[in-house]
């Protein structure tokens, strides 16, 4: 079960071995599967500690900022470089 919003719909539920590149969201025919794999996951999420250190969305914008801050310094970089010309 995923996240995705193929075939309408906020969550996925897909057959890995009928369709392993997860285009047919089986979700609405298994709604039993569906609440039992729900169930499953939140119990086994309630007994997990919240990640203290860096949250998901600090984290994505921390790493956003290194790739664009990278990105600004290899571009800076190759623009000081001189164009190689073959004749």
């Amino acid at each position: 079960m995923s996240r995705g919003d193929k075939n309408g719909g906020g969550r996925m539920l897909v057959d890995m071995v009928k369709d392993p590149f997860e285009n047919i969201n089986i979700l609405n025919e298994k709604p039993e599967l569906q609440k039992k794999m729900a169930k499953l996951w939140n119990d086994w999420n309630a007994k997990n500690e919240p990640n203290k250190y860096l949250p998901a969305g600090a984290y994505q914008k921390a790493r956003l900022n290194f790739y664009e801050d990278l990105r600004k310094k290899l571009d800076e970089a190759a623009a000081k470089e001189k164009l190689l010309v073959i004749d």
